[in-house]
């Protein structure tokens, strides 16, 4: 039979398997909001890719897309309508980036900022930013079909992406870290979003 102690041992160890279990799940759940599953399976299993964490130079698709006049359009609606509008534009937009292996870096409001090849290995990096780009223009097109059922006015995005250098890593303060990319790699594809506006199109690579 089994003594107190071994039972302690025991009932100790099974407390700290729970309790692990409970961590690497909301780990999961974190990290799913961000990365796309295949990501989130290799950085829960690759102790390479953690390290990656900590900062290091890698070669990275960056994709920026606002919503153009979205300001104007946010005032003349209730507030519940305009959180309601993002959260179906954003849900839309993340399923295009995750289908071809992209991250969620951040939302900026009424647009998002999102990057290729930032953990694990994408030699498609910049295809399958391009790739999500074309596709997130279809879901625009489509979300702009059952609006305008509604009798609702159509959305319009800008769209701009660039690959090459940047720094990716942890960045902020003990508080409060961020996992993000910097450097002139993000500037470029923010300003080429920006360039669309005044060239007219809703798309520069």
């Amino acid at each position: 039979p089994f003594g107190c102690g071994t039972l302690a041992v025991l009932a100790w160890r099974g407390r700290k398997l729970v309790a692990r279990s409970a961590s690497l799940e909301r780990s999961i759940t974190s990290l799913s909001r961000y990365f796309s599953p295949k990501i989130v399976d290799e950085l829960i299993n690759n102790e390479v890719l953690n390290s990656s964490l900590n900062g290091q130079q890698r070669e990275i698709a960056v994709l920026f897309v606002d919503l153009e006049s979205f300001t104007q359009l946010s005032e003349s609606l209730p507030p519940n309508d305009v959180v309601t509008l993002l959260a179906d534009y954003y849900q839309r937009m993340v399923e295009c980036i995750f289908a071809n292996n992209g991250s969620v870096d951040k939302f900026l409001g009424d647009g998002l900022m999102a990057t290729f090849n930032m953990l694990g290995d994408q030699p498609q990096a910049a295809r399958q930013s391009v790739l999500a780009g074309i596709a997130m223009q279809k879901a625009l097109s489509e979300l702009n079909v059952t609006r305008q059922s509604h009798g609702l006015v159509p959305l319009k995005q800008r769209i701009g992406i660039h690959f090459g250098s940047a720094i990716i890593g942890n960045v902020g303060t003990s508080q409060r870290m961020e996992f993000t990319a910097i450097g002139d790699t993000v500037n470029t594809a923010s300003r080429l979003q920006e360039i669309c506006k005044q060239l007219h199109t809703d798309f520069l690579i």
